[in-house]
């Protein structure tokens, strides 16, 4: 035969050789076939099946000769697949390429999700002998990953930690198909792990701990990611237990959080194990996931420590205070009477022998005397005082709108009508009320306003204003008077007990009143300050919280 195809001796034309290498091409066409993984069906016009490679007859439990003739119909699983496809299928008819998802059922009645392409093959004009491709792929896997992937969703946001943890892992093992799943916590030895779950063939076991050296998991924190599919006891002889387990496949990925190694999750199984590429970056999801989670929850739990810690430290501290409380109403008790019993008899006894002896003692005996008697008489005062600062932290504590002005014009009159030649001018402009408890402020405001009394008693013109101003969203609240004032180096000493700026021959007072304002305006939860210089008054500032 010439290059023309003509037969050398006859000149006609050798179909022969077409023949041949038709046949040849056939061959090759039905090896690729049969080779295919994926599930082929040759449909005719109407649906019929007219031929099924050995991928779809081994999926479905198909003898060649049965699939011969059936409806493409009797591969779907739902009756609603089943009107959709009819309706697909027509369009395929007319020249349309179709790629959608649907239930197929095998001749044992299991279903399998399957992505489907249909298209047509037109060989001829007739459409009697056109043929239309029908080709499945087995997405069964792909479901459990996406359903393994909503389940760690859910359980991210719904469950409890440990409910979590456990959904993750019957997940995990669902999706690999493997009969084992843990979740282990890499321990500060960094040579050892602890497992915080562990789901076995059907059901959760105890958690254990166990060494890293010799096992797979080892390679996992070394390497980042271990797939054993076959032999692992041969590949790991020095891990006893996953010899006496008969584990065969191991696929590990590491739990990293913020840069830090935490564990690892892994699945295990007695069969061989084959991990498709789509599916192994799942396990890294999950261990990302659940590396998060596992912080996140020892952090609480860490906080929880703290607080529980913290609320003993509390509990033992109120304890404690309630006792110190006890003793202080002990000693003020004593002080109340032990102590006033004697200085009453101290001054009683001196008067007394002032009544009935002053005419038989001498001028400096009498001096004497009377000096015993206002040093008794002082002590009194002192002792008034001290009760009173002891009381305040046990008096109860009530918040209501209060007029300064109204307290500080009361605490004038009073001060007025026990020194009534005195000339003091006094100014208030507080523009709103405070709330305060008005038992307690009233202490304050009569304290601020008697200092700026006294300290101003050798001044011919003078002043005391209480007034207010407004900083930094605050209020202040301030007694101003232009009396002897103070040296500000001596400060630190203001508001302490018995601490007095000024000799007492000088000014009279026990040294509390400052010491009892300060209490008060904490109680409040407000601050408390003065600022002064000698001979230029002092003004005294608090605030109290909202």
């Amino acid at each position: 035969m010439d290059s023309s195809g003509k037969h050398p001796v006859s000149g006609k034309k050798d179909f022969s050789a077409e023949s041949d290498d038709f046949n040849n091409r056939a061959e090759r066409f039905k090896l690729i076939f049969d080779a295919s993984p994926d599930m082929i069906f040759i449909l005719s016009h109407n649906g019929r099946v007219l031929d099924a490679n050995q991928a779809a007859l081994d999926a479905y439990g198909y003898e060649h000769r049965k699939v011969f003739g059936m409806r493409f119909e009797d591969l779907l699983a739902d009756e609603s697949d089943i009107k959709n496809a009819r309706k697909l299928f027509e369009s395929v008819r007319r020249g349309n390429q179709v790629d959608y998802e649907w239930l197929t059922r095998t001749s044992q009645g299991r279903t399998i999700p399957v992505d489907v392409r249909i298209k047509s093959l037109k060989v001829s004009d007739d459409e009697r002998h056109s043929a239309v491709v029908l080709i499945l792929r087995d997405i069964s896997l792909k479901h459990k990953a996406d359903q393994a992937i909503n389940s760690l969703a859910r359980a991210t946001h719904l469950m409890k930690f440990d409910e979590f943890l456990k959904e993750s892992a019957r997940s995990l093992a669902q999706l690999y198909g493997t009969r084992f799943a843990f979740v282990g916590r890499l321990l500060p030895d960094r040579a050892h792990v602890q497992t915080l779950v562990v789901w076995a063939g059907d059901q959760f076991v105890d958690n254990f701990t166990y060494s890293l050296e010799g096992t797979p998991c080892k390679d996992v924190m070394d390497l980042k990611m271990e797939l054993v599919s076959d032999s692992a006891g041969a590949r790991y002889p020095e891990d006893e237990m996953l010899i006496q387990m008969g584990i065969q496949s191991y696929f590990g990925h590491p739990m990293v959080a913020e840069g830090e190694m935490m564990g690892l999750v892994s699945v295990m199984d007695v069969n061989p194990l084959e991990v498709e590429e789509w599916a192994g970056p799942i396990l890294g999801l999950f261990a990302n996931r659940l590396a998060v989670e596992i912080a996140r929850f020892e952090v609480s739990q860490q906080l929880q420590q703290s607080k529980d810690s913290l609320e003993e430290l509390v509990e033992k501290r109120t304890r404690a205070l309630q006792e110190s409380n006890r003793e202080l109403e002990s000693f003020s008790y004593s002080v109340s009477h032990d102590l006033r019993a004697p200085l009453r008899s101290i001054d009683g006894f001196s008067k007394a022998v002032l009544e009935d002896y002053g005419d038989q003692i001498d001028e400096q005996g009498r001096g004497y005397l009377l000096r015993v008697c206002r040093a008794t008489q002082h002590m009194g005062v002192l002792i008034d005082d001290l009760l009173e600062l002891s009381r305040l932290g046990r008096t109860e504590f009530k918040r209501m709108s209060v007029d300064l002005c109204d307290m500080a014009r009361q605490t004038m009159a009073q001060l007025q009508q026990g020194d009534p030649d005195r000339r003091v001018e006094f100014s208030c402009e507080i523009d709103e009320k405070v709330m305060a408890d008005p038992v307690l402020m009233l202490l304050v405001i009569q304290n601020l306003i008697s200092n700026a009394w006294k300290y101003t008693a050798k001044q011919d013109d003078a002043s005391i204003e209480l007034g207010s101003k407004h900083q930094d969203d605050e209020t202040i609240i301030f007694v101003r008077d232009n009396g002897v004032g103070f040296d500000m180096s001596y400060y630190e000493k203001l508001f302490g007990v018995f601490q007095r700026l000024h000799r007492a021959d000088q000014f009279e007072g026990t040294g509390i009143g400052l010491a009892t304002v300060k209490r008060i305006i904490l109680r409040h939860e407000g601050r408390v300050w003065a600022d002064s210089s000698p001979g230029q008054g002092a003004t005294f500032f608090f605030t109290v919280a909202p």
